[in-house]
């Protein structure tokens, strides 16, 4: 007698392919959070070095490093002050500063290349002006918004009363350095750094190279509907994945730019203590604004 062989069914079939679709259905939101968790952990983790590479500062040279000169495009941004504490010291003895970020041997040397310690992968790698990079960390420059003055250069002073709100001070400046102990609110209460979404197409967000792109402000809360305001429409690209932004800006609408993330529900935000911390874009912005001022007086309250 032959052996009997018995095969599925067509309908056997295709209750096997609805289970496993509804068991992929099930697991995937679980998987997608899993993954957007260790892409949350990766960036708090290159915002913490960034921290320590902002207190390394400190320690060697008794001060953080300034944040924008009034020459920035010459003589570059916080982010080639710290090269040598971010493990990139070969970097910083390349880079001249007398003859621009956007220039040789800058260019080929250091500002075309990626830093993967001030990049977050959950954000585009982008590669802007001229081949030169982007990156996902600023640094706080204050709980107001920035005066630009086309008549003195690219100013960025803040302002220091903005809509009746009086300005707080700020770890960050232009053509300053600050102490740790010019912090008067507590170290453990003021915000050092913050993320920032890369700028797609032109624009400048996350262009930390470069002055306006390397700082950002308190005005506005984490991941605001409300828009960024950049100095010039040519660096406005209002369109693509980017965050709202409008352009130019004024005197009654200065310049202000935004902590932002793809994080879901909020953005990694350093502190001037060295600690890192997940802020809520729920966080109350009146608490925001305390976290982005030095000096204010006011303890940030979550």
């Amino acid at each position: 007698m032959s052996a009997l062989r018995r095969a599925f069914t067509l309908v056997e079939l295709l209750v096997v392919i609805a289970i496993i679709a509804v068991l992929v259905t099930l697991l995937l939101p679980a998987v997608q959070s899993a993954r957007e968790a260790a892409r949350r952990i990766e960036c708090s983790n290159n915002l913490k070095q960034m921290c320590l590479a902002m207190h390394l500062h400190h320690d060697a040279l008794g001060h953080l490093p300034v944040a924008v000169n009034d020459d920035w495009a010459v003589l570059g941004t916080w982010q080639v002050y710290i090269l040598p504490y971010i493990e990139h010291a070969d970097m910083f003895e390349f880079y001249d500063f007398t003859v621009g970020y956007a220039s040789d041997p800058n260019l080929s040397r250091v500002t075309s290349k990626r830093l993967a310690t001030l990049t977050c992968g959950n954000d585009a790698a982008n590669t802007g002006f001229r081949g030169i990079t982007s990156h996902n960390y600023v640094v706080n420059f204050g709980n107001t918004a920035v005066d630009y003055n086309p008549g003195k250069g690219y100013d960025t002073r803040q302002l220091k009363t903005f809509r009746d709100v009086l300005f707080g001070g700020a770890p960050f400046g232009q053509n300053e350095s600050f102490q740790l102990e010019h912090i008067t609110d507590g170290t453990s209460n003021t915000l050092l750094a913050a993320e920032v979404i890369q700028g797609i197409g032109g624009d400048l967000r996350g262009f930390s190279w470069w002055g306006h792109g390397a700082i950002f402000v308190g005005w506005i809360g984490p991941n605001s509907a409300s828009p960024d305001v950049i100095y010039s429409s040519k660096y406005c690209k209002n369109k693509l994945s980017n965050p709202p932004c409008i352009a130019p800006s004024s005197a009654s609408n200065p310049v202000m730019m935004g902590a932002r993330s793809r994080h879901p529900s909020g953005i990694n935000s350093g502190m001037c203590d060295g600690s890192v911390r997940f802020v809520s874009n729920s966080i109350l912005l009146e608490t925001w604004r305390a976290m982005t001022s030095s000096a204010g007086g006011d303890v940030a309250v979550e």
